[in-house]
């Protein structure tokens, strides 16, 4: 349905899940429907969905919320190899530690950016 959405080709469909299914160790679930899915596991499918057309700008809030640590560090894997291919990508994150990760950080104080 989100392939058809991003008016993707069915091979282009058909290429892309494969992919990302293959990349996010996530093919064991395809037959799963979403609302069986544990909250990590949710996390990894709108991942997917969102990479499934390669947009040239992912806003992305909170997304590795409930990750286990094997698929956290391939979020930032998979980040950091489309960030260098050209894909802007702007990440909301509460965590301070992630702070080494990230080319720009902006921190909003009631509404408003701060200088970091």
């Amino acid at each position: 349905m989100f392939a058809s959405a991003y008016g993707l080709s069915e091979r282009a469909q058909d290429e892309a899940a494969k992919h990302l299914l293959d990349e996010l160790n996530f093919d064991h679930y395809r037959a799963e429907r979403a609302e069986t899915l544990s909250g990590g596991t949710r996390q990894k499918l709108n991942l997917a969905l969102s990479l499934m057309h390669d947009p040239q700008l992912l806003l992305l809030d909170e997304p590795y919320s409930g990750f286990d640590w094997e698929t956290y560090e391939k979020f930032w894997e998979m980040s950091e190899r489309r960030r260098v291919q050209g894909m802007g990508i702007l990440i909301i994150s509460h965590l301070l530690i992630e702070r080494g990760r990230f080319d720009t950080i902006y921190e909003l104080d009631h509404g408003k950016s701060v200088a970091t």
